[in-house]
């Protein structure tokens, strides 16, 4: 009996210990990275062509369209630059560059359309 009680204290301070650490692994990993989500890219972009026109906000109707999925960046400080491109028009189809830096060093640039 005794060594089946000595047994089952070991067994149980290992799992106790595995369980432990493997929270802890999780809580690591999850900081390691972030994502950036097609909803941020969209509200971003609508922010951006708001500023711009010359119209009143409530007056727009903006539809910003990206055809992709989350990102998924390193991590630290991150930052989106949304551009027009060269043209002036500012009625109709209105192209944008979404440039994603991270800690200054550029990671990604995406087309959108609006």
């Amino acid at each position: 009996m005794i060594f089946h009680k000595k047994h089952f204290v070991l067994n149980s301070i290992f799992y106790a210990c595995l369980c432990i650490f493997s929270i802890l692994g999780s809580i690591a990993t999850a900081s390691e990275s972030q994502v950036l989500t097609v909803e941020e890219i969209e509200k971003g972009a609508l922010d951006k062509l708001a500023s711009i026109l010359p119209w009143d906000r409530e007056s727009l109707e903006i539809n910003v369209y990206y055809k992709g999925k989350d990102i998924i960046l390193p991590p630290g400080k991150k930052e989106l630059v949304y551009k027009t491109r060269g043209s002036n028009q500012r009625a109709g189809r209105i192209p944008l560059i979404l440039q994603i830096k991270v800690n200054d060093n550029f990671q990604k640039r995406i087309r959108l359309n609006s």
